[in-house]
């Protein structure tokens, strides 16, 4: 670490945020912004990095240019709101409420159409005449092919989400004879893979917050001990911008303390798994199993494997019904009853052997 010294004001990429310290690499630091709170601060590299990298990177989005933001209420669709009308773009936003359409509109989208309808289309080819050159999409499915179909010839398509990623989802090529582009955005790849664009793009971005040219987002904040209110709150998108979580105070996170497992003589011990965790500690040259079985030797235990049979009082209220050892007379597996008797029915779907077999009376 050589751009930054101990007491520097900086936000960052990071693995495991919540914990209360991180190390991180010095090319994902990048001073805070002058003038800004830590709340607000927290709320600039993630959503605005995602937007400037998709809109202008990528995109090349140039003055003029009409731009469909998805989501234009969340974080990454404020930032990417900025960032057009930064580049002199014309803007067209989705949102899925009245009041965050009204607060798109009123922060500078010419146009905030009904994300939760699919006839944002139709309405695009009525404003634009021939639909956007830039689509920033975070939908999915339907919708997600719906924007495809709203870009103009030699338009950009800039995927944000991740849902029709490891759907797997097929589109058809039909869109892309008009010469279009399509993009995939993943923050954590540019940084891992492009390190050195990465870095020289997050200090580009920031850099614009110290000219004046971005602003840092609406966020709501939560304490600490909050976190599942906040949440709670992203999973029914009832936010608007970022959720910002405040650390919690110096001396409220107890230690965590570790004491030493004692075999109380007193008590009964479930050891599941004990022959399995005791032969592979053997084969592996280790007594440890042999030596927790000792230890134990004074104290009632009850080891337990998938085999073990149910103690008398499990056993069903039928009074003519037996323990199936799932093997027929001939010592072969069998999944069925035999002799006459008959199977039980289990209450567990995943038994697919016959662990009761009964006659009736």
């Amino acid at each position: 670490m050589t751009a930054f010294k101990p007491g520097d004001r900086v936000v960052a990429f990071a693995q495991s945020g919540f914990a209360t310290h991180i190390v991180v690499p010095e090319m994902v630091v990048a001073a805070a912004p002058q003038g800004l709170s830590s709340e607000a601060a927290a709320t600039t590299p993630v959503a605005f990095l995602t937007a400037f990298y998709g809109l202008v990177t990528l995109a090349r989005l140039k003055a003029g240019e009409w731009v469909l933001v998805h989501g234009g209420a969340g974080g990454v669709g404020l930032a990417a709101l900025q960032i057009a009308r930064m580049r002199g773009a014309r803007v067209i936003a989705t949102a899925g409420s009245n009041e965050k359409r009204a607060l798109v509109k009123a922060l500078g989208a010419e146009h905030v159409l009904d994300s939760r309808s699919l006839a944002f289309v139709d309405d695009i080819r009525r404003i634009t005449g021939d639909g956007v050159d830039v689509v920033l999409n975070s939908l999915f499915g339907e919708a997600m092919e719906r924007s495809l179909n709203s870009l103009k010839p030699f338009g950009r398509f800039v995927e944000l989400g991740k849902r029709d990623y490891v759907a797997n989802t097929h589109i058809g090529l039909r869109p892309f004879r008009r010469n279009l582009s399509y993009f995939g955005v993943d923050l954590d790849q540019l940084l891992q893979f492009q390190p050195d664009e990465g870095k020289r793009l997050f200090r580009e971005v920031m850099a614009l917050f110290t000219d004046g040219s971005l602003k840092a987002l609406p966020y709501q904040p939560f304490a600490a001990e909050e976190v599942s209110d906040a949440f709670r709150l992203m999973q029914q998108s009832g936010h608007v911008g970022k959720i910002v979580i405040a650390p919690p105070k110096a001396g409220t996170i107890p230690a965590e303390t570790t004491k030493p497992f004692v075999v109380a003589p007193d008590r009964v011990h479930l050891v599941t798994g004990a022959w399995a965790a005791s032969a592979s500690r053997r084969r592996a040259g280790s007594p440890t199993g042999a030596r927790a079985t000792s230890r134990s030797s004074a104290a009632r235990r009850r080891p337990a494997n998938r085999r073990s049979r149910p103690s008398p009082s499990s056993r069903p209220a039928a009074s003519r019904c037996r323990w199936n050892p799932a093997t027929s007379p001939t010592g072969l597996r069998s999944s069925a009853c035999w002799g006459g008797w008959k199977p039980r029915v289990s209450s567990s779907p995943a038994s697919s052997t016959a662990r009761w077999c009964c006659r009736t009376a």
